[in-house]
């Protein structure tokens, strides 16, 4: 299997649980990512942030329900912090907008997942 060097995923846990991501590879396993949302703001331990709109919905399938958002933060931390990989896009407009956030907003690392379930 080819590793990819961009694409989209599901989140795990961090910073809220299963959803949606673009991610980027940097070395190896890690990667940096944003998330997006529905809401005008989200809860991050204890900060409120503001979200930044896009012009469309991320998932195709979903076009008439409203646009999705954007947290502006990059998450730094493995690839197995995240799921499996989602068919979603960006349209030009959007792009340039989260890359904007991957080159000028605040880096975040992420606490280290493990990918496989520990026995006892």
């Amino acid at each position: 299997m080819r590793n990819k060097k961009s694409g989209f995923a599901r989140t795990k846990t961090y910073p809220h649980k299963r959803h949606p991501a673009n991610y980027r590879k940097k070395d190896n396993d890690l990667i940096e990512y944003v998330t997006f949302t529905h809401s005008d703001e989200v809860l991050i331990g204890n900060q409120k942030i503001k979200t930044k709109s896009l012009s469309k919905n991320i998932d195709k399938r979903k076009q008439g329900e409203g646009v999705s958002k954007v947290l502006p933060i990059v998450f730094e931390g493995k690839r197995s912090s995240l799921g499996k990989e989602e068919k979603l896009y960006l349209s030009k407009e959007d792009f340039l907008i989260v890359e904007e956030i991957f080159k000028s907003s605040p880096h975040k690392k992420v606490p280290i997942t493990k990918n496989s379930k520990q026995k006892k």
